[in-house]
This record gives C-alpha cells, structure tokens and sequence, in this order.
C-alpha cells in the first residue's frame, strides 16, 4: 500500500512535467528544481570512508 506521502509525491511530480512540457514553468522554477535535483545526487555520492566511495562507484559502472 503507498503511503500518503508517496502519492502527493507522485501527483506533484506529475504536475511539474504537465506544466513543463507545456512551457508554462518560469525559468527561475527549473533552475530551482535543477540545483535541487543536483544537490541531492552529489549528496548520494559522497561516502563517509574511501572504500564506500570506490564500492559505490564500482557498482554504479557494473550496472546495465
């Protein structure tokens, strides 16, 4: 069963790509969205010790 949170989630999401592949998103929203989207994958990258680190981007190469 999908948690509330998960459904407004995916209903918001829905929404921003409705209104952005109709243009109606203002530049200064994507770029928000944008360095949001950045901060959270360069935050998912970052391992606490060296081996983690090597670990997590040998299994990010390996994947298909």
């Amino acid at each position: 069963m999908e948690t509330i949170a998960k459904v407004a989630y995916d209903a918001s999401v829905k929404a921003v790509l409705t209104l952005l592949e109709k243009n109606l998103l203002p530049d200064v929203v994507i770029r928000r969205l944008t360095r949001l989207l950045l901060a959270g994958r360069l935050r998912s990258g970052y391992k606490p010790t060296a081996e983690l680190q090597l670990s997590d981007l040998l299994r990010f190469v390996n994947c298909k």
